[in-house]
């Protein structure tokens, strides 16, 4: 007679009380391989909850589940039991949307049929997912691998820039001290060349002042000591304060003799011609001098005379 055993989540709630709860639910149930039993529990509970149920069967019996898994099984690194663990789940989701909690009746025979080609289907399944997630995998790990890369050169280069901003911010602090200081100099600078500014005002002003006076003075002094010459219609020189020089009379018989050459002097005296020579000399002996002198002519006829010889060249009385 056929075999039937009914699963239900309290059956499996004992079996988590006990020691040896995974092989007491095998030996229960008949069950080869603990995935056939995973998937009666999915079946015969909702999907939280079966899926809760399993992953503390996995954990508290964790060293029994894989002595019981197929040895290719066995080979699946923790990672990838992770990842047919997420599998499953989204598997299982499936027939939980149209299975709610009930007991579920089964037979030794047919059970085991049905369980096993679900099983290597659900293998199949995750296999090709398996793979095709391994490839992204393996894709994203290169990404990563360049993305990493790529960042050890961002932040050397920004430890550098940070390096080179740290520099230019001291020198820039530098520069402003530098400012800073430059600018007090000219400030001081400024004051005494506005010192110096005021100073020559001052200084312009009372020269101005000093310059007129002077000017002045000198007009007075140049009045004062200019020297006055009367030549009279006889002939005759007289001066002001000032004795008058010795000329010598060969000098001025020579001079004479170009006086007489001029055609303008028939009208004049002997007397009046010696007076014109003779004054040429002594114009030249106070201007020697350095001293001013002014003629005064009694005789316009004299006077035209001595103005017609203004431009004659003057005769060294030191010779």
């Amino acid at each position: 007679m056929e075999h039937r055993v009914i699963l239900t989540s309290k059956s499996v709630h004992i079996a988590l009380k006990r020691d040896d709860g995974l092989t007491w639910l095998m030996k229960r149930y008949s069950f080869e391989q603990p995935e056939q039993l995973f998937e009666l529990i999915r079946k015969a509970t909702p999907l939280p909850e079966a899926e809760r149920l399993i992953r503390k069967i996995k954990k508290k019996y964790r060293f029994e589940y894989k002595s019981k898994i197929p040895e290719r099984l066995n080979q699946v690194t923790d990672e990838e039991s992770l990842e047919e663990s997420t599998i499953q789940e989204q598997i299982a989701v499936e027939h939980s949307l149209e299975t709610k909690e009930q007991p579920f009746e089964t037979s030794d025979d047919s059970l085991g049929s049905d369980v096993e080609s679900e099983r290597k289907a659900v293998v199949m399944k995750k296999v090709d997912e398996l793979n095709c997630l391994r490839e992204r995998r393996l894709e994203i790990s290169q990404k990563l691998c360049v993305l990493e890369l790529s960042h050890k050169e961002l932040v050397a280069k920004r430890r550098k820039l940070l390096i080179g901003f740290t520099e230019k911010k001291a020198r820039l602090e530098e520069l402003k001290a530098l400012v800073e200081k430059e600018e007090k100099e000219i400030e001081s600078l400024y004051k005494e060349y506005s010192k110096c500014a005021s100073q020559m005002s001052d200084l312009n002003k009372e020269w101005t002042i000093s310059r007129e006076e002077l000017e002045k003075i000198s007009e007075r002094i140049t009045g004062l000591e200019k020297i006055v010459l009367y030549v009279y219609e006889d002939g005759t020189i007289e001066a002001e304060n000032v004795d008058l020089p010795v000329i010598d009379e060969e000098m001025i018989k020579k001079s004479l003799m170009e006086l007489i050459c001029n055609p303008s002097v028939l009208n004049m005296t002997v007397s009046q011609l010696n007076c014109i020579a003779k004054l040429r000399f002594i114009k030249q002996f106070l201007s020697d001098e350095g001293r001013v002198s002014e003629i005064e002519f009694e005789s316009t006829s004299m006077q035209t005379l001595w103005h017609s010889f203004a431009e004659w060249k003057i005769v060294d009385l030191k010779k």
